[in-house]
């Protein structure tokens, strides 16, 4: 599985602006939104390291025009960011506010977003790793595989 990271990209005619997340190759695009009222690139930062952080694993590019919608009315600083990966096609985005009632706002306005945590994230990233590792087997010169088991009996006998 190969997660690429994307980068907002706007730009603005006398329709809106539109809105996209582009990988640096520029190989992907995703549809982030048509005819936003705003630039969506004056209120997003990309420093804001604490805060409260929201998920949706399965963005779809129509679920953008929610983030916009809210963040038109946020004073705080506010991080937007997505993924995409290439071997299941999904868009994941994570939206992290600095000031809690905008992200109280924002979640209770939200039926696509999770509460999300840096630290689910790296249980997230070892929960694959340690997937895509799976088990190791030698294989001797004469082609058998030696394997150690371990068994684990439960006895309703106590004696």
């Amino acid at each position: 599985m190969a997660i690429t990271k994307l980068v907002l990209k706007t730009s603005g005619n006398v329709y809106g602006y539109q809105a996209d997340f582009v990988s640096s190759d520029g190989e992907i695009t995703i549809e982030a939104g048509r005819r936003i009222k705003y630039d969506p690139a004056t209120k997003i930062t990309n420093r804001l390291a604490g805060g409260y952080l929201f998920r949706n694993p399965e963005m779809r590019s129509d679920e953008f025009i929610e983030i916009w919608h809210e963040l038109q009315h946020c004073e705080g600083k506010v991080k937007v960011s997505a993924e995409y990966d290439t071997k299941t096609k999904n868009t994941c985005c994570y939206i992290r506010f600095e000031d809690h009632t905008e992200a109280t706002s924002f979640i209770l306005s939200s039926d696509t977003f999770e509460k999300w945590s840096d630290e689910n994230t790296k249980n997230e990233k070892a929960e694959l790793k340690k997937k895509k590792k799976g088990s190791k087997l030698k294989v001797n010169d004469d082609g058998t595989v030696t394997v150690n088991v371990t068994v684990t009996t439960m006895d309703d006998d106590p004696d």
